[in-house]
This record gives structure tokens, sequence and C-alpha cells, in this order.
């Protein structure tokens, strides 16, 4: 069995995602919903009876998992290591998907191996001068983006104490649990992929992807981060940033999942 492992908790944007996500897995990708094991896993600082409440499905785990006390909350990302090393056998194998995404179809995952994990499609420069110098041998020059990582256990096992410990560098940084993943993944010789576009899409590359992944800080992104948090918001429909009718349909199938009932 293979598994998918999402990060939510009883935060209105957060768990309003989490329903759309399984509402567009539920019809889009039924055998996916029905055979794979899905948990959603919650830092202890955070409650997860909402969302228990509002997700329905036999194959749906929840878990609490300590967090090592960031008080950047990207960071409480991290805990994903210690979930899985308490929690599944070194080669099975794990997607982690962030809440913010739609399920569109068959999702065709590429073949994984030990020490090889795969992360987003989008990745981002990372200027070398603006890291400590500890890491400046490294003669890295992106980040991962970690709204999809896709590896075996063992490989997610193996950079968790350093994805903890590299984050502490790194806590009032931008994207911190990003170049911190991407710096204890190459400490630790893992071989760092990106998936194709043609597994998930953006909105800045709307390829026919079975997964888009709408977070971000574009115009649509930020719209639908105010519609999950119910917060007013200028109507997308009359802003000056639309650039086409492609963008368009994709944000009306998304606003079409978000806060449905299960």
């Amino acid at each position: 069995m293979k598994n998918l492992i999402i990060l939510s908790a009883d935060l209105e944007d957060k768990s309003k995602g989490l329903v759309g996500f399984i509402n567009s897995l539920k019809k889009n990708y039924s055998s996916y919903y029905a055979n794979w094991r899905i948990v959603i896993i919650t830092p202890e600082q955070f409650q997860n009876e909402k969302i228990k409440i509002v997700i329905s499905g036999k194959n749906i785990e929840f878990a609490k998992v300590k967090s090592p006390g960031f008080k950047n909350i990207y960071l409480y990302k991290t805990i994903l290591g210690d979930f899985v090393a308490s929690n599944f056998s070194p080669d099975e194998e794990i997607l982690y998907l962030d809440y913010d995404h739609i399920c569109f179809g068959m999702i065709n995952l590429p073949k994984i191996m030990d020490n090889e994990i795969y992360t987003s499609s989008e990745h981002h420069h990372l200027f070398l001068d603006l890291l400590p110098d500890k890491y400046r041998s490294t003669k890295i020059d992106f980040h991962c983006n970690t709204s999809l990582i896709y590896s075996r256990a063992n490989s997610i096992i193996k950079i968790s104490s350093d994805w903890k410990r590299i984050g502490m560098d790194f806590e009032t940084s931008g994207n911190s649990d990003e170049i911190a993943f991407t710096l204890s993944a190459i400490i630790n010789d893992i071989n760092l992929k990106f998936v194709s576009p043609s597994i998930q899409s953006n909105w800045l590359n709307l390829s026919q992807a079975p997964l888009f992944h709408y977070g971000g800080h574009t115009s649509y992104a930020l719209e639908l981060k105010n519609i999950l948090s119910e917060k007013k918001y200028k109507s997308i429909l009359n802003s000056q940033d639309i650039k086409n009718e492609l963008e368009m349909k994709y944000f009306m199938q998304i606003v079409g999942f978000l806060g449905k009932d299960t």
C-alpha cells in the first residue's frame, strides 16, 4: 500500500483547503482515495477535532505529532520526519502534499529509488551569499518547493534530524523549511529531483496535470487564501491581473471544490 500524508489543523484556511482536496480526490481519482493510506498529521499545539468531523472515510487516519517548537509556522512541516520514522517501514513509499492542492485526475508517480527524493515541479533560485558561511560550501543555488515530497520512508528519515537542526538557522527567513530541507538533503547525499509539470502544475505553469498547487503569491493564489479564511477581498473577476481564460477556468474549478462537505 502507498501512503499519502497531509499536514493540516483546525485553522480556517487549512481545514477548508483540506476538504477541497479530499473532495477533488474522491471525484477525480476515486481508486487512489480508496486504496491508499491517507494520514492527516497535525502539530500537537493545534487542534484537529474539526477536520475529524468534516472529513469522513474509512481509510483516513489522524495523528497528533510532537513539534520541535519553532516560532516559524512553516517549520512545523519538519514533523514529517519523526512521524514517518515512527509509523512506516523503510521501504514504504510516501507522498506528502500541502493541503492547497486540487486533484484533477490519475496521479502517475515515477519509480522511486533509495536515497532519492522528488519534490514539487516548482523550485526557486537561492543566492549563495545570503546563506550563513557554514552552508556556502554546498554551492547550492536553488531550493526545493516542499508542497510535494515523494520518496521512500528511509530517505525522509535520513534527513529528518538535519532538517530540524538547519531549520533553526533559518527560522526568521522566508521559505525556511524549504531551504533547510534542501540543505539537509544535500548534506546527506540525497539525490533531489523535481516531479514533472505533467504530474503537478501551478499558476505559473498551467499544464494538464492531475495535481494543481494553487498556493503562492499570484493574484489567484491570494484570492483563494482569502476565500479560505473568509476575509473580504476584491473580486478577481474585476481584476486587471487576469491574463487568460484558462487561468479563470482553473480558479473557478478550485472554488467549486472548496468548503463542500465530503
